[in-house]
């Protein structure tokens, strides 16, 4: 609460937790792509060690399906296309309620972009007087210590 000169009034202690994560995402590759493949292990590898994102080829006899609750169980919140027909991408996406990103757009900070951390949940964002916070460089370096 601001007052009429913008000064904020103390409205005492708030104890909140934060869990800062990366955002988990679900990469779509091209049939028989070993490049593809690559860039998607490079790109989870590095957000979350390689072991909760996955990598999906986009074969012709895909199960759609299975890979819907793949999708579900990996609790992914966005689709990377790595280097799949885009059109085909974001049928899935749709089909998934989720959205889709080019890979090369992943942390471009664009409208669709993933970031590195999950935005706030409502109440958070409530609690921070409705702004989002985007972690900076320094604070991803703060948290993993370096």
């Amino acid at each position: 609460m601001a007052d009429e000169m913008g000064q904020q009034e103390y409205v005492g202690h708030r104890l909140i937790e934060v869990a800062a994560l990366p955002a988990r995402v679900a990469y779509l590759i091209a049939e028989g792509s070993s490049d593809g493949f690559r860039a998607a292990v490079r790109a989870a590898t590095h957000r979350w060690g390689g072991m909760t994102e996955p990598i999906i080829e986009m074969t012709s006899e895909m199960d759609n399906e299975a890979v819907a609750k793949l999708v579900r169980i990996a609790d992914v919140q966005a689709v990377v296309n790595v280097d799949t027909d885009a059109s085909r991408a974001a049928q899935l996406g749709d089909s998934w309620k989720l959205p889709v990103v080019a890979i090369d757009d992943m942390r471009s900070g664009a409208p669709g972009g993933i970031w590195e951390f999950t935005s706030p949940s409502e109440s958070m964002s409530d609690l921070l007087g409705g702004r989002l916070v985007r972690p900076t460089v320094q604070t991803q370096k703060a948290l993993c210590g370096l």
